[in-house]
């Protein structure tokens, strides 16, 4: 499949394959011009897309009015889910109907996955000191939400897993541990404090 992206923008992470069809999200930007006279591109509008993987023949698609950005697409029964970090909200564009499902009210998500029956996420309030810190809230772990419904069930009140994969039968949730390079005059320093 082939696309232009002259005045769009596309990411990996919007891209999901289910199904033997390639679903993308593709985020439509305008030029406007601000109060100063400087030109800006506004992204005003997104692009729901569902391709044949083997004809690359696009199937459905549907325009919908977001101004704001969407983080962690994923795809269910063609239904597109994601989330709004503006909004603090889980929405839904469904590419057979023009009535979407509701919208969710839920703060701090910080992954979305799905299988052929439901959507998963994680929700987990933070905040920042040198490093992120979970923060109680009612909204944190691990949520469950069945196509078509508005009331998410939380399976898990722990948010310490990064990513969640969702297959028929398993929900795996994956914890991304980063190596970071520690200079030999810090680690001295810390072997000398420990030491005293």
């Amino acid at each position: 499949i082939s696309c232009s992206l002259v005045g769009s923008e596309m990411c990996i992470r919007d891209r999901n394959i289910s199904d033997g069809n390639l679903y993308i999200a593709e985020r439509i930007f305008e030029d406007e011009t601000d109060e100063y006279g400087y030109s800006l591109k506004v992204g005003k509008q997104y692009i729901f897309k569902k391709y044949d993987l083997k004809s690359c023949k696009l199937l459905k698609s549907k325009n919908a009015n977001y101004v704001n950005g969407i983080r962690y697409v994923t795809v269910c029964q063609d239904t597109f889910y994601f989330f709004c970090d503006e909004t603090q909200t889980v929405n839904n564009v469904f590419l057979d109907k023009d009535v979407n499902y509701p919208t969710i009210q839920h703060p701090d998500v910080k992954f979305i996955t799905s299988n052929n029956d439901c959507v998963y996420y994680i929700s987990e309030k933070t905040e920042s000191a040198i490093i992120l810190k979970t923060v109680e809230s009612p909204y944190n772990g691990i949520w469950k939400l069945e196509v078509g419904s508005n009331k998410p069930v939380k399976i898990a009140d722990k948010c310490d897993c990064d990513e969640l994969l969702a297959t028929k039968n398993f929900l795996y949730c994956y914890t991304i541990n980063y190596i970071l390079p520690v200079s030999y005059t810090h680690l001295r320093a810390h072997e000398t404090a420990a030491n005293l």
